[in-house]
């Protein structure tokens, strides 16, 4: 069963190391971001995400999915992100929230357009390796 928890350092600081590939914006932590969770399958970390709040009315939404666990991605995505996503744009009175997904990651660029983000532009040369990306935003 899916547990969704509120995310730990501990999390953190494991999903940094397991993580199959950021699907989102991928937070350099050294605190646990407010509105941020792990999902929970047993004793086993799922994934993280969450929105960083950037300033008032504006936040940069972001994923990361455990590589030994990737076979929950389509369980994860189908039963929490958009609920979560609703909550926290509520709790944190959001406007904005956006998100930077790598042009060269078809399944994720899929999850965001799902979750009603719109894409604003390219970023080149954006990511460590100089991979291009794109930004998304949902607008509420």
């Amino acid at each position: 069963m899916l547990e969704i928890k509120p995310l730990t350092q501990t999390d953190i600081d494991h999903i940094s190391e397991h993580a199959l590939e950021p699907i989102a914006g991928y937070p350099p932590c050294k605190d646990v971001p407010a509105h941020s969770y792990a999902a929970w399958v047993g004793d086993k970390l799922v994934g993280c995400g969450g929105v960083i709040p950037m300033w008032e009315g504006v936040g940069e939404g972001w994923l990361a999915v455990h590589r030994e666990n990737s076979q929950h991605r389509e369980l994860l995505t189908a039963l929490c992100i958009r609920e979560l996503l609703d909550n926290i744009i509520k709790s944190a009175n959001l406007r904005r929230v956006q998100a930077v997904i790598r042009t060269d990651f078809a399944k994720a660029i899929l999850l965001v357009e799902t979750l009603g983000f719109k894409r604003e532009g390219e970023l080149v040369e954006f990511c460590p390796d100089k991979c291009n990306a794109y930004i998304y935003a949902r607008i509420i």
